[in-house]
């Protein structure tokens, strides 16, 4: 029901965690600075997505997966599995 790792880059400390909440996936990561990261997030292509408490548009869909390219910084994600 959940999980989390890190690891520490030749940029900086790359974090990664989910968890499942009252039927939600909420995944948390951090990305250092002078990277990106492309991010899939296992939903229904259309279910609410959220970052911080605020609904996001993914970037596209991807075999079940939405799709987001991230810039440097930390996220807390919520996806609607329901």
């Amino acid at each position: 029901t959940y999980a989390e790792g890190s690891y520490r880059s030749a940029y900086g400390l790359i974090e990664s965690g989910w968890r499942l909440e009252d039927g939600d996936l909420v995944y948390g990561c951090t990305v250092p600075a002078n990277t990106t990261a492309t991010l899939k997030l296992p939903c229904k292509e259309g279910a609410k997505v959220y970052e911080s408490g605020k609904e996001l548009t993914p970037d596209g869909y991807e075999d079940g997966r939405a799709v987001f390219e991230l810039e440097p910084g930390s996220y807390s994600f919520r996806t609607e599995q329901r």
